[in-house]
C-alpha cells in the first residue's frame, strides 16, 4: 500500500510528530484529497490541547485545506457548486467546499 506522510499529534498536550501512514481508500460517499496546503486555525489549536471534549488521538489537525481529488469512492456525486461540474478525480478543491456540497447531495438524494 502508497504510503503518506502526515503531522500529528500523539495525545493531548503532545507535540507535532511527523509519522507515515498508508494511504487510505475513499469510503462510500466519500473523495479522497491530496493536500497541497493546509492551514491550522484556532480550534485546531484545541485539540491539539486536549481541550476539545471526546477526541481520539493519535489526531491529525487541519480541516481548512486545498487540494486535489486523488480518488472518488463508489457514489458519485452529481454537480459540484464550486467547479461548476462533476467532482471528479484531478479536481482542484477546497475541502470544505466539496464536505457541503456532498452532505447536500447526500440530504437531497
Amino acid at each position: 500500500m502508497s504510503k503518506m506522510r502526515v503531522v500529528q499529534v500523539p495525545r493531548a498536550g503532545g507535540p507535532f510528530e511527523l509519522v507515515e501512514r498508508d494511504i487510505p481508500e475513499p469510503e462510500r460517499g466519500w473523495v479522497r484529497v491530496k493536500v497541497d496546503a493546509c492551514g491550522v486555525c484556532h480550534s485546531d489549536s484545541l485539540v491539539k490541547e486536549g481541550h476539545w471534549p471526546g477526541i481520539q488521538y493519535p489526531r491529525v489537525p487541519g480541516h481548512e485545506v486545498i487540494g486535489v481529488v486523488d480518488g472518488v469512492g463508489d457514489f458519485a456525486v452529481k454537480y459540484d457548486r464550486v467547479a461548476r461540474g462533476p467532482v471528479l478525480a484531478g479536481l482542484l478543491v477546497s475541502v470544505a467546499a466539496v464536505v457541503i456540497e456532498i452532505v447536500y447531495e447526500l440530504i437531497t438524494a
